[in-house]
């Protein structure tokens, strides 16, 4: 693809020549941290904030091919530009079914690379996500979200990601053992070959202004647990851990970050071994953690711990997850009148039911038992005050479309426009 092609699909600040200046797409950025060059046929990009080329790519809709001015086919790429797979990860369920593969690559334009790999009835989808995937070249049956002109599309469902050695992770947790959290598949399979438990997401640290990586479905499987966090020695490696930390307060037992000592900046525990440092020097400064010891009685009282489950409000207690709805609330848009606010809503019950419903906002504001009565009689609410006001919370940090709403017939000015408003609205 041509640079002045490439440029386009960025917002540029700044350009001189052959090279510009842009915001970059995969982070907050505020000060035009990407780099746009074009070298020898090639474009070369860099964000100074430290995001991943693939993920700056993903995010205007190109992939490395696109960089070269005469394109490349994936064979080439292969084969001419030093593609290497380095390793190959499997997420696997408890019953031993291999939802997705991660990969880990490196190229002569990249060192770190990834991908996502799921076997969809013989076919190779990349990306978990659901939505139109376009065929590698005719036959391939390899299919991703690049569109290629004149390629097969296709439609697959998305699929919802498990943590890495998912089935270990129970088991561990079912017998009280110490759970380790840490930032890489990499990480992982280092602690288990010293017998420890651990765990991480697919997807790594967010950056500090990126929204965290950390699923709320995740947490499900940390009711009661002893948990540590060890973060990658950087900023998004510290800030990942205070997010796992702070999703998991009300559901471990026990939580404790711990940073280990002698590292280099972006280092990891994989590192730290490497150092010639042992297990047991790693369960001495675990053992010397100030974990956060968690009151589940005063969780309960709270409401806090309550979270979206399988089409219902569930909440974490000390004998473990209890349904408080046989539903979850889903916000289309809320109205605001003059007198009044109506939520209109999907109810969305835990057999797969869809029922559109008006909602007076004082509804949720008035307690459980009006809240209780609003809903009617086919569906069920067991729960609290503080249950409802977590609820609440959950449903109001979702995003909905917020509008002007009037109860008066007449003339009424809005935004420097008058308006008049009818007997039937």
């Amino acid at each position: 693809m041509d640079f002045n092609n490439i440029k386009s699909r960025f917002k540029v600040i700044s350009t001189n020549n052959d090279s510009c200046k842009a915001i970059c797409p995969s982070h907050d950025d505020k000060k035009a941290s990407l780099s746009i060059k074009h070298v020898n046929g090639k474009t070369l990009i860099n964000c100074f904030a430290g995001c991943e080329i693939n993920d700056i790519l993903e995010a205007v809709g190109l992939n490395q091919r696109d960089l070269f001015d005469e394109g490349i086919s994936n064979y080439e790429l292969k084969n001419t530009n030093g593609y290497k797979e380095l390793a190959r990860y499997k997420y696997i369920t408890l019953d031993g079914k291999t939802v997705f593969e991660k990969i880990r690559y490196r190229t002569n334009i990249s060192s770190k690379n990834f991908s996502i790999v799921r076997n969809v009835d013989g076919e190779l989808v990349y990306g978990i996500e659901k939505g139109n995937y376009y065929e590698f070249y005719t036959g391939s049956h390899k299919w991703s979200k690049k569109e290629r002109e004149g390629a097969a599309s296709r439609y697959f469902d998305g699929i919802e990601p498990i943590l890495y050695n998912l089935p270990r992770l129970i088991e561990e947790v079912k017998n009280n053992s110490l759970i380790l959290i840490v930032e890489g598949e990499k990480d992982v399979d280092s602690l288990s070959r010293v017998g420890l438990g651990a765990t991480c997401n697919f997807d790594g640290a967010s950056k500090n202004n990126q929204k965290s990586k950390w699923r709320k479905s995740y947490n499900q499987h940390f009711a009661g647990a002893k948990v540590v966090i060890i973060p990658d020695n950087d900023l998004p490696g510290k800030s990942h851990a205070k997010n796992i930390a702070d999703n998991l307060k009300g559901i471990a037992k026990e939580i404790g970050i711990l940073e280990l000592p002698g590292l280099s900046e972006k280092q990891d525990i994989t590192d730290w071994f490497e150092m010639g440092n042992t297990k047991e020097a790693l369960l001495n400064l675990i053992s010397s953690l100030q974990n956060e010891s968690v009151d589940n009685a005063q969780i309960e009282d709270s409401g806090k711990g309550v979270f979206e489950n399988n089409n219902t409000y569930s909440k974490y207690t000390k004998n473990g997850i209890k349904e408080i709805t046989d539903f979850i609330i889903d916000p289309l848009e809320l109205i605001e009148g003059t007198f009044t606010k109506e939520l209109r809503i999907n109810i969305i019950t835990n057999k797969g039911k869809v029922i559109f419903k008006k909602l007076n906002v004082d509804c949720l504001m008035g307690g459980y038992q009006k809240f209780k009565n609003s809903l009617g009689e086919l569906l069920i609410f067991d729960g609290k005050d503080s249950e409802l006001e977590a609820i609440k919370r959950i449903i109001l940090d979702k995003d909905f479309k917020k509008k002007i709403g009037v109860e008066q017939t007449g003339f009424h000015f809005h935004k420097n426009n008058i308006y008049f408003v009818s007997g039937d609205k």
